[in-house]
């Protein structure tokens, strides 16, 4: 059996559903000679005839409703395509503004958001590296992404929990013993900090401010650190030591206000999928 054209079923699908020679060729837009030759075409490559006919009326033979069952689903495949490119084509644009920790920003997201900008090139994201609870109604941002659920949003905020990241305690590799590298007085409340000091022997020789930091310090040398396990796997420098300890994991928010843009959503959406594929991956 030879190749099968698939602009040849077009011809039988349209054949099938007029019954006649002139119905076919005009759903074609063809003539009736070349209608016939491609109807002939088929035949050959499949070696049998597909059309019985009465007088003017084509009817499928056996062979004929085989043909048509593929050929229909061929069909409605493309056409689902078709669909689906025309919406992934769709058009967005707008300046989005996306806040969350250093460390979400510079390890996380911006490593890996090429992939919505080549999709969207006509969206710009502005990324902030920011720890503050910026206020979305005053328009100091259009999307955050914060650990635990926020204690303040206002009736024309939406809050969803995107998931959660587990944790792991890291240290530089080959030098895997040291002191705990700790936060400061004012980031005492956070769960990685009252982990720490729940740990026996829990000894400090630096104080740090924020994980951006923690993780430098720690790929120095200075120390071991707490980090969400899709950061510390990442940094080459560092290995994760201890597997029996189990810090909490930390769950994250994303926040935005109700009748965000299209590019708000559209970012929205992929940084959602993004934590659900790392969170389970973690």
């Amino acid at each position: 059996m030879q190749d099968i054209n698939w602009n040849d079923l077009r011809h039988v699908l349209a054949l099938v559903r007029s019954g006649t020679m002139i119905g076919a060729a005009r759903l074609q837009g063809v003539d009736e000679t070349t209608l016939a030759r491609r109807i002939r075409t088929i035949e050959a490559a499949l070696e049998g005839a597909l059309f019985r006919r009465a007088g003017q009326v084509y009817a499928p033979t056996s062979l004929g409703e085989a043909v048509l069952v593929h050929a229909s689903a061929v069909e409605a495949s493309l056409e689902a395509l078709q669909t689906d490119i025309g919406a992934a084509r769709a058009v967005l644009t707008g300046h989005v503004r996306l806040t969350a920790v250093p460390l979400l920003i510079n390890r996380l997201i911006v490593p890996r958001l090429s992939g919505f900008l080549s999709f969207h090139p006509d969206i710009r994201v502005e990324a902030i590296a920011d720890s503050r609870n910026v206020d979305l109604r005053a328009h100091e941002a259009d999307l955050c992404l914060r650990f635990a659920r926020p204690e303040a949003g206002g009736l024309d905020v939406v809050m969803r929990k995107a998931g959660s990241l587990p944790y792991g305690v890291y240290a530089r590799v080959r030098n895997t013993s040291g002191p705990w590298i700790r936060y400061g007085s004012a980031q005492t409340h956070l769960p990685p900090m009252r982990w720490i000091m729940a740990q026996d022997g829990a000894r400090s020789g630096l104080l740090v401010q924020d994980a951006e930091t923690a993780l430098e310090a720690a790929a120095a040398g200075i120390g071991k650190c707490v980090l969400p396990r899709i950061v510390g796997e990442c940094d080459e420098r560092l290995q994760r030591i201890d597997e029996d300890l189990r810090p909490p994991d930390r769950e994250l928010w994303l926040m935005w206000r109700k009748g965000a843009s299209p590019a708000v959503d559209a970012l929205r959406d992929w940084l959602a999928e993004l934590l659900r594929d790392q969170a389970s991956e973690g």
